[in-house]
């Protein structure tokens, strides 16, 4: 099992200020940390996507480089990079849901869930996205 944590899951969990922090907060600790879903798994993509709205949502610095730690700190959580053929195939679920609004991180999600073998979860709070991902926590 694997579940990919999306950006906007990860800023909640974080910041205490955001409005989804306690039911981010309560499925990491409580679910995500122990094993639930699986392997917990960041994508370049939402790393990227990550640190960019901390920037530009925020300006904190302090607080993106402890987030950053905490993501690579953390035995719980892995790295995964994009490869070129989930790439070209997020670019065509891009093009398919362009209407739906669904966001490119969000279609390299669809991408990974079609390629792993294994249950596929995602943490987000994004309503559109889970119209279409496999299984969205909480």
């Amino acid at each position: 099992m694997v579940i990919l944590l999306d950006t906007g899951f990860i800023l909640a969990f974080r910041n205490k200020k955001d409005k989804n922090h306690i039911s981010a907060m309560e499925t990491m600790k409580k679910r995500i940390m122990k094993g639930e879903y699986g392997r917990a798994v960041v994508t370049d993509y939402v790393y990227d996507e990550l640190m960019t709205l901390i920037q530009n949502r925020l300006g904190n610095k302090s607080f993106m480089e402890a987030t950053a730690e905490f993501l690579k700190s953390s035995p719980r959580i892995s790295f995964l990079w994009i490869s070129e053929e989930l790439f070209l195939n997020t670019i065509k679920k891009f093009e398919k849901y362009f209407d739906q609004r669904l966001s490119f991180t969000d279609c390299t999600f669809l991408s990974l869930a079609e390629k792993i073998t294994s249950k596929c979860y995602v943490a987000s709070f994004d309503e559109t996205l889970g119209k279409f991902a496999p299984e969205i926590v909480p």
